[in-house]
């Protein structure tokens, strides 16, 4: 069994336009156990959220949850100009990230960058969760971007498990050039559970977060059956080494019934 990341998070998601919704997502976060909510290490309110609650729910869901980061997924695909008063305005609300669409190219970014980047963290959408026409080709010419104006976080596809294992192998390697420094660029898989991804998958692909809506539980209580099921082939095959070596050592005549 391929092994996943060895440091991973996730990233919850407060999609509801609701009250209702909301507040069953916030219950939901609180009734985790703690050893669970430290493996959340931001919020992200998605457009329904924001666009019927407005960006004062961002004040609101600090006051419920507090010692999260708060990403505001504006999703922002506008001009430059445009792009940097949207940020402002999440910032302003007291948001701690934005999220920015990657095929808006360089010159979004790096206005951003200018502006909002020492304020704000950026997460970057190279590929949707649900595209089927974007090439790994242009996918990765985005990650490199990314790279490039060194931003907190890459956006991918939770589907595209082959994809994922490209852009990690891309990312070690930029690594290696210091291109990227220690704690930047996280590999962040969305679309995971209620879209259908596959969350474990993901992380032994190369994702080292993932977004994770009202689906919580169960994405966490997957991540706890497969480190059981791998804490169980790590014990077989330590049992059928012992065994080997038992017989070797017999055959040998170490050891003497």
């Amino acid at each position: 069994m391929t092994q996943r990341q060895a440091s991973w998070d996730i990233i919850y998601a407060i999609d509801g336009a609701e009250d209702e919704e909301i507040a069953k997502s916030i219950e939901l976060y609180k009734n985790l156990p703690e050893d669970r909510k430290r493996k959340i290490n931001a919020i992200k309110l998605g457009l329904p959220c924001l666009v019927r609650k407005s960006v004062s729910i961002i004040e609101s869901i600090k006051k419920d949850i507090p010692g999260l980061d708060i990403i505001c997924d504006f999703k922002i695909s506008d001009v430059p100009h445009v792009s940097t008063e949207l940020a402002q305005i999440a910032e302003g609300a007291g948001a701690d990230g934005i999220v920015v669409q990657g095929f808006m190219g360089g010159l979004v970014v790096e206005r951003l960058i200018q502006e909002i980047h020492t304020k704000l963290s950026i997460y970057l959408v190279t590929k949707m969760s649900q595209d089927r026409w974007l090439s790994h080709k242009d996918a990765l010419q985005l990650l490199a971007l990314g790279i490039q104006f060194r931003i907190k976080g890459i956006i991918i596809s939770g589907f595209d498990l082959k994809l994922i294992s490209i852009a990690r192998q891309y990312i070690e390697r930029e690594r290696k050039k210091q291109k990227i420094m220690k704690n930047k660029c996280n590999l962040i898989a969305a679309g995971i559970k209620n879209q259908g991804a596959d969350g474990p998958a993901a992380l032994r692909a190369g994702a080292n977060c993932l977004i994770v809506g009202r689906a919580l539980t169960q994405v966490f209580s997957e991540l706890a059956d497969e480190d059981l099921s791998v804490e169980r082939h790590l014990w077989r095959d330590l049992l059928v080494k012992l065994r080997c070596a038992y017989y070797v050592l017999r055959i040998g005549g170490i050891i003497i019934n």
